[in-house]
């Protein structure tokens, strides 16, 4: 916000895999996954809302149309169809596909009344 005043993209796209089976998988491999793939991109919205938010209000108050800015969170196949030996990263890769259809059903109706 200090260099460029105004957010309109937040691309969530960071991520990495620590297989194991699930027999031998270790908690920290487990909640490593939660946190980088749920975790982050979750803080990092939450952060970015009420600017995103603040900047369409002032912008419909004005008489205007708010420009148009977007949220775009990275998921896996492994998301939505599991990986062998992927139980951590296919668990969170669900995560964030269910975290960005929440954030997009309530974004499409509130931005303004936020």
């Amino acid at each position: 916000m200090d260099a460029f005043g105004r957010i309109d993209f937040l691309v969530n796209n960071a991520g990495f895999t620590w297989d194991g089976v699930i027999q031998k998988m270790t908690p920290q491999q487990w909640e490593t996954m939660l946190l980088v793939h749920c975790t982050a991109p979750f803080r990092l919205i939450q952060a970015a809302c009420p600017h995103m938010r603040d900047a369409a209000k002032q912008e419909i108050q004005a008489g205007g149309q708010p420009c148009s800015r977007c949220i775009v969170n990275i998921s896996s196949t492994s998301g939505t169809h599991g990986n062998a030996g992927q139980a951590n990263y296919a668990t969170a890769k669900a995560g964030i596909i269910g975290l960005t259809k929440t954030v997009a059903k309530v974004s499409q109706l509130a931005w303004v009344y936020w």
